[in-house]
């Protein structure tokens, strides 16, 4: 089975093993990884080796796993729907008052979980709105001033991903903000 790895796979796999070996040390520093050129099948691979060695783990650490979908849904529910909605008004009508309670309880939670937990893994990193970009600096910009780790990955290789972030975003500050602070606390992996 291990040769019918790439060689690529299985020395990410073995500096992943390293890694969460001295996860401690790693996770005191904010120390992460970004890992490019990642298919779905490649980045089923790693998040299942990363999260089956998280999980079995003592003492536990506090992860969260979020593919990019979810990020996306949760910067657009904070950054759009939330924040352009008029809250109803509690006398109205008692199913849209529960149902943004609801919206407004899970999108919260899933913010707090991206700027709580020890670490953060965000899978399949392919921003399409400006939400999304503004979003991942703000949780990223979070993490980064209390040193806490940050794994992305993306299917993107490096100059993929400087692309989609300046067709979003063609000043570039935002990219260069981001990557920044990725290449500062991450080990980086294509």
């Amino acid at each position: 089975m291990v040769s019918a790895i790439r060689i690529q796979d299985r020395d990410l796999l073995s500096r992943l093993n390293n890694y969460l070996e001295g996860l401690d040390t790693y996770l005191r520093e904010g120390i992460g990884w970004l890992i490019f050129n990642a298919d779905r099948q490649r980045t089923a691979r790693i998040v299942n080796f990363m999260v089956d060695i998280l999980k079995g783990r003592q003492p536990p650490v506090g992860f969260t796993l979020m593919p990019w979908r979810d990020f996306a849904m949760n910067a657009y529910m904070l950054k759009i729907e939330l924040a352009h909605q008029p809250r109803p008004a509690e006398g109205g009508d008692p199913k849209v008052l529960q149902e943004y309670r609801i919206a407004t309880h899970v999108s919260l939670e899933l913010y707090r979980q991206m700027v709580e937990q020890s670490l953060i893994i965000i899978t399949g990193l392919v921003p399409h709105y400006p939400h999304e970009v503004t979003h991942l600096d703000e949780i990223l910009d979070h993490r980064f001033q209390r040193r806490q780790a940050t794994v992305i990955i993306t299917p993107r290789l490096p100059e993929q991903l400087a692309a989609d972030f300046e067709a979003i975003d063609p000043s570039k500050k935002l990219w260069q903000r981001i990557f920044t602070r990725l290449y500062e606390t991450s080990l980086i992996a294509l």
